[in-house]
């Protein structure tokens, strides 16, 4: 069975998942937000940023900074804490006019303090990837859409304006797979001055399927050829990146 993701796109895209809310951050930390992880700024160099809570649990746990840099590249800074625990990750995406990362750099740690460094580089018709799970090269035909292992929400952001902006709405995956987007309608949410209208989109190709059971064996679940690296495409968060 294929799954859908389901976004909304104001000025940005707005990517949604189903259990964490990752929220513009307007509200100062209270008592029980003390042990949230503090926002990290752009760098000084930066031509644009926004700043977003993550909410865990319905409380507030951590942050998305998104920055764009004066090259165009993006700096997506997420980090979060869970009792202790929670990932710190700064992650840099340059974009080629198609809106889809040709380089891809992401370091920090993992939800449990193990450092990591994750990487993606696209030229010369090649794609080559390397991160704590696996590594790779595939030759393309064209842009391709690279899910990393370690990516910080904002990530399914940045695929949906890529999706948005390709004719027909459909990209390669790598390592593989195809995501496709669809239109499902508008709506208008807030209040007063504060209401805009959104329109919302739903991205396939990101979901898991079950294997067919052999020699009357129990079937396992099988990840469809977009998360073959049991990536985090069950990323439960709301984010922006511009």
């Amino acid at each position: 069975m294929t799954s859908a993701r389901r976004i909304a796109v104001p000025m940005t895209v707005v990517a949604a998942l189903l259990l964490t809310v990752v929220l513009p951050s307007r509200v100062a930390a209270t008592d029980d937000q003390a042990a949230a992880s503090l926002p990290v700024a752009c760098p000084a160099e930066a031509t644009s940023s926004r700043v977003f809570a993550f909410f865990l649990g319905g409380n507030r746990a951590g942050f998305q900074t998104t920055c764009v840099l004066k090259d165009g590249s993006r700096l997506l800074i997420f980090a979060f804490n869970d009792r202790g625990r929670g990932p710190f990750l700064q992650s840099r995406y340059v974009l080629d006019g198609h809106r889809v990362p040709t380089s891809v750099l992401t370091g920090g740690h993992d939800y449990l303090k193990t450092p990591i460094v994750e990487k993606f580089e696209s030229a010369a018709g090649k794609g080559s990837w390397k991160n704590k799970v696996e590594e790779g090269e595939r030759r393309l035909d064209g842009p391709a859409f690279y899910v990393s292992q370690t990516g910080p929400p904002g990530e399914l952001a940045l695929l949906a304006r890529a999706l948005v902006a390709t004719p027909g709405g459909r990209l390669p995956l790598l390592p593989q797979g195809e995501a496709r987007i669809e239109r499902v309608g508008d709506r208008k949410v807030g209040t007063g001055d504060g209401s805009q209208t959104v329109t919302q989109y739903a991205i396939t190709g990101l979901g898991f399927r079950t294997r067919r059971p052999r020699h009357g064996r129990r079937s396992a679940p099988w990840p469809r050829p977009a998360s073959s690296k049991s990536r985090s495409t069950a990323r439960s968060s709301r984010s922006s990146c511009r």
